[in-house]
Protein backbone atom coordinates (compact mmCIF):
# COMPACT_ATOMS: atom_id res chain seq x y z
CA UNK A 1 0.00 0.00 0.00
CA UNK A 2 3.04 2.30 -0.26
CA UNK A 3 1.61 3.89 -3.40
CA UNK A 4 -1.43 5.18 -1.48
CA UNK A 5 0.71 6.30 1.48
CA UNK A 6 2.96 8.29 -0.87
CA UNK A 7 -0.09 9.92 -2.47
CA UNK A 8 -2.37 10.00 0.56
CA UNK A 9 -3.38 13.64 0.09
CA UNK A 10 -4.56 13.08 -3.48
CA UNK A 11 -6.30 9.85 -2.47
CA UNK A 12 -8.27 11.58 0.31
CA UNK A 13 -9.17 14.54 -1.93
CA UNK A 14 -10.53 12.20 -4.62
CA UNK A 15 -12.66 10.41 -2.04
CA UNK A 16 -14.09 13.73 -0.88
CA UNK A 17 -14.77 14.83 -4.47
CA UNK A 18 -16.61 11.56 -5.09
CA UNK A 19 -19.01 12.51 -2.28
CA UNK A 20 -19.84 15.92 -3.82
CA UNK A 21 -22.58 14.58 -6.17
CA UNK A 22 -24.40 13.04 -3.20
CA UNK A 23 -24.15 16.29 -1.25
CA UNK A 24 -25.36 18.30 -4.24
CA UNK A 25 -28.23 15.86 -4.72
CA UNK A 26 -29.31 16.24 -1.10
CA UNK A 27 -29.20 20.04 -1.39
CA UNK A 28 -31.31 19.89 -4.57
CA UNK A 29 -33.51 17.04 -3.30
CA UNK A 30 -36.79 18.94 -3.16
CA UNK A 31 -36.21 20.46 -6.60
CA UNK A 32 -35.45 17.15 -8.30
CA UNK A 33 -38.32 15.08 -9.79
CA UNK A 34 -39.12 11.60 -8.49
CA UNK A 35 -37.94 10.05 -11.79
CA UNK A 36 -34.64 11.27 -13.24
CA UNK A 37 -33.18 10.55 -16.67
CA UNK A 38 -29.96 8.55 -16.26
CA UNK A 39 -29.47 7.11 -19.74
CA UNK A 40 -29.54 8.74 -23.17
CA UNK A 41 -29.82 7.28 -26.65
CA UNK A 42 -27.48 8.22 -29.54
CA UNK A 43 -30.03 10.84 -30.63
CA UNK A 44 -29.50 12.69 -27.35
CA UNK A 45 -32.96 11.93 -25.94
CA UNK A 46 -33.41 10.22 -22.55
CA UNK A 47 -34.38 6.56 -22.86
CA UNK A 48 -33.80 5.36 -19.31
CA UNK A 49 -34.95 6.69 -15.94
CA UNK A 50 -34.09 5.99 -12.29
CA UNK A 51 -35.64 7.00 -9.02
CA UNK A 52 -34.37 10.14 -7.33
CA UNK A 53 -32.67 8.08 -4.61
CA UNK A 54 -30.82 5.91 -7.14
CA UNK A 55 -29.66 8.92 -9.15
CA UNK A 56 -28.46 10.83 -6.08
CA UNK A 57 -26.94 8.01 -4.02
CA UNK A 58 -26.54 4.74 -5.92
CA UNK A 59 -24.72 6.03 -9.01
CA UNK A 60 -22.09 8.10 -7.14
CA UNK A 61 -21.72 5.26 -4.61
CA UNK A 62 -21.01 2.81 -7.44
CA UNK A 63 -18.20 5.02 -8.75
CA UNK A 64 -16.90 5.46 -5.21
CA UNK A 65 -16.69 1.69 -4.70
CA UNK A 66 -15.12 1.25 -8.15
CA UNK A 67 -12.57 3.93 -7.25
CA UNK A 68 -11.67 2.22 -3.98
CA UNK A 69 -11.34 -1.25 -5.50
CA UNK A 70 -9.22 -0.01 -8.40
CA UNK A 71 -6.96 2.17 -6.26
CA UNK A 72 -6.34 -0.49 -3.64
CA UNK A 73 -5.75 -3.20 -6.25
CA UNK A 74 -3.17 -1.10 -8.12
CA UNK A 75 -1.44 -0.01 -4.92
CA UNK A 76 -1.27 -3.58 -3.63
CA UNK A 77 0.15 -5.35 -6.68
CA UNK A 78 1.89 -2.89 -9.00
CA UNK A 79 3.65 -0.37 -6.78
CA UNK A 80 6.82 -0.18 -8.87
CA UNK A 81 5.27 -0.58 -12.33
CA UNK A 82 3.21 2.62 -12.23
CA UNK A 83 4.74 6.01 -11.44
CA UNK A 84 3.27 8.29 -8.78
CA UNK A 85 2.21 10.77 -11.46
CA UNK A 86 0.35 8.13 -13.45
CA UNK A 87 -1.20 6.75 -10.26
CA UNK A 88 -2.53 10.22 -9.40
CA UNK A 89 -4.03 10.57 -12.88
CA UNK A 90 -5.74 7.18 -12.49
CA UNK A 91 -7.06 8.31 -9.10
CA UNK A 92 -8.86 11.24 -10.73
CA UNK A 93 -10.72 9.26 -13.43
CA UNK A 94 -13.72 8.19 -11.32
CA UNK A 95 -14.07 11.53 -9.48
CA UNK A 96 -14.02 13.52 -12.72
CA UNK A 97 -16.51 11.17 -14.38
CA UNK A 98 -18.78 11.33 -11.32
CA UNK A 99 -18.74 15.14 -11.13
CA UNK A 100 -19.26 15.69 -14.87
CA UNK A 101 -21.96 13.07 -15.41
CA UNK A 102 -24.00 13.83 -12.28
CA UNK A 103 -23.77 17.58 -12.96
CA UNK A 104 -25.45 17.14 -16.32
CA UNK A 105 -27.92 14.57 -14.95
CA UNK A 106 -29.04 17.09 -12.32
CA UNK A 107 -29.11 19.86 -14.91
CA UNK A 108 -31.40 17.78 -17.14
CA UNK A 109 -33.63 16.93 -14.17
CA UNK A 110 -33.95 20.65 -13.38
CA UNK A 111 -35.13 21.41 -16.89
CA UNK A 112 -31.93 22.53 -18.60
CA UNK A 113 -31.29 21.26 -22.12
CA UNK A 114 -28.15 19.11 -22.21
CA UNK A 115 -26.55 17.37 -25.18
CA UNK A 116 -25.44 14.21 -23.39
CA UNK A 117 -23.76 12.55 -26.41
CA UNK A 118 -21.53 15.64 -26.60
CA UNK A 119 -20.75 15.49 -22.88
CA UNK A 120 -19.97 11.76 -22.77
CA UNK A 121 -17.95 11.66 -26.00
CA UNK A 122 -15.95 14.77 -25.08
CA UNK A 123 -15.21 13.33 -21.63
CA UNK A 124 -14.15 9.95 -23.05
CA UNK A 125 -12.07 11.64 -25.73
CA UNK A 126 -10.13 13.69 -23.20
CA UNK A 127 -9.59 10.67 -20.92
CA UNK A 128 -8.28 8.56 -23.83
CA UNK A 129 -5.88 11.30 -24.92
CA UNK A 130 -4.53 11.82 -21.39
CA UNK A 131 -4.10 8.09 -20.74
CA UNK A 132 -2.61 7.58 -24.19
CA UNK A 133 0.10 10.10 -23.39
CA UNK A 134 1.07 8.24 -20.23
CA UNK A 135 0.65 4.66 -21.47
CA UNK A 136 4.21 4.39 -22.91
CA UNK A 137 5.61 5.26 -19.46
CA UNK A 138 3.88 2.34 -17.74
CA UNK A 139 5.98 -0.72 -17.16
CA UNK A 140 4.69 -4.28 -17.26
CA UNK A 141 1.78 -4.58 -14.81
CA UNK A 142 -1.59 -6.27 -14.27
CA UNK A 143 -3.90 -3.24 -14.30
CA UNK A 144 -2.94 -0.54 -16.77
CA UNK A 145 -2.11 -0.95 -20.44
CA UNK A 146 -2.55 -3.87 -22.81
CA UNK A 147 -2.75 -6.94 -20.59
CA UNK A 148 -2.81 -10.02 -22.76
CA UNK A 149 -0.77 -13.25 -22.92
CA UNK A 150 2.16 -11.88 -24.92
CA UNK A 151 2.55 -8.59 -23.05
CA UNK A 152 2.43 -10.29 -19.66
CA UNK A 153 5.09 -12.81 -20.73
CA UNK A 154 7.56 -10.30 -22.17
CA UNK A 155 8.62 -6.84 -20.99
CA UNK A 156 9.82 -6.01 -24.50
CA UNK A 157 6.47 -6.97 -26.01
CA UNK A 158 4.66 -4.97 -23.32
CA UNK A 159 6.81 -1.90 -23.94
CA UNK A 160 6.38 -1.90 -27.73
CA UNK A 161 2.68 -2.80 -27.59
CA UNK A 162 1.99 0.00 -25.11
CA UNK A 163 3.76 2.50 -27.36
CA UNK A 164 1.65 1.42 -30.32
CA UNK A 165 -1.52 1.33 -28.23
CA UNK A 166 -0.84 4.84 -26.91
CA UNK A 167 -1.07 6.16 -30.47
CA UNK A 168 -4.32 4.25 -30.96
CA UNK A 169 -5.79 5.70 -27.75
CA UNK A 170 -4.88 9.26 -28.74
CA UNK A 171 -6.41 8.65 -32.18
CA UNK A 172 -9.56 7.27 -30.53
CA UNK A 173 -9.72 10.31 -28.27
CA UNK A 174 -9.51 12.66 -31.23
CA UNK A 175 -12.21 10.71 -33.08
CA UNK A 176 -14.50 10.86 -30.03
CA UNK A 177 -13.94 14.60 -29.66
CA UNK A 178 -14.73 15.07 -33.36
CA UNK A 179 -17.93 13.01 -32.92
CA UNK A 180 -18.80 15.11 -29.86
CA UNK A 181 -18.53 18.30 -31.92
CA UNK A 182 -20.55 16.79 -34.75
CA UNK A 183 -23.21 15.73 -32.23
CA UNK A 184 -23.87 19.43 -31.56
CA UNK A 185 -24.89 20.11 -35.15
CA UNK A 186 -26.05 16.72 -36.48
CA UNK A 187 -28.36 14.06 -35.07
CA UNK A 188 -26.06 11.19 -36.01
CA UNK A 189 -28.05 8.50 -34.18
CA UNK A 190 -27.08 5.08 -35.61
CA UNK A 191 -24.04 6.49 -37.40
CA UNK A 192 -22.68 7.78 -34.08
CA UNK A 193 -22.99 4.35 -32.46
CA UNK A 194 -21.35 2.66 -35.45
CA UNK A 195 -18.44 5.11 -35.48
CA UNK A 196 -17.81 4.97 -31.73
CA UNK A 197 -18.17 1.20 -31.36
CA UNK A 198 -16.48 0.43 -34.68
CA UNK A 199 -13.38 2.50 -33.95
CA UNK A 200 -13.11 1.10 -30.41
CA UNK A 201 -13.37 -2.52 -31.58
CA UNK A 202 -10.95 -1.82 -34.42
CA UNK A 203 -8.42 -0.21 -32.07
CA UNK A 204 -8.57 -3.09 -29.58
CA UNK A 205 -8.16 -5.62 -32.40
CA UNK A 206 -5.16 -3.66 -33.75
CA UNK A 207 -3.50 -3.62 -30.30
CA UNK A 208 -3.90 -7.38 -29.88
CA UNK A 209 -2.72 -8.05 -33.43
CA UNK A 210 0.35 -5.83 -32.97
CA UNK A 211 1.32 -7.72 -29.80
CA UNK A 212 0.90 -11.08 -31.51
CA UNK A 213 2.91 -10.04 -34.59
CA UNK A 214 5.66 -8.70 -32.34
CA UNK A 215 5.70 -12.05 -30.54
CA UNK A 216 6.00 -13.97 -33.82
CA UNK A 217 8.85 -11.76 -34.99
CA UNK A 218 10.88 -11.52 -31.78
CA UNK A 219 10.04 -14.49 -29.51
CA UNK A 220 13.32 -16.19 -30.43
CA UNK A 221 15.41 -13.14 -29.60
CA UNK A 222 17.72 -13.52 -26.59
CA UNK A 223 16.47 -10.33 -24.98
CA UNK A 224 12.78 -11.05 -25.63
Amino acid sequence: MRKIKDNLGTFIITLVVLLFPMLAGMILWNQLPNEIATHWGPDGNPDGYSSRAVAVFAMPAFLLVLHLIGSLAIAKKDTNAISDKLFCILLWICPVMSIVITTFIYATALGYKVNMPFVVLMLLGIIYIVLGNYLPKARQNHFFGVRIKWTLESKKNCEHTNRFSAKMMVALGLIYILCAVLAIFIEMKTALVVIVCGTLIGAVFAMILYSYLYYLKHNQDKDY
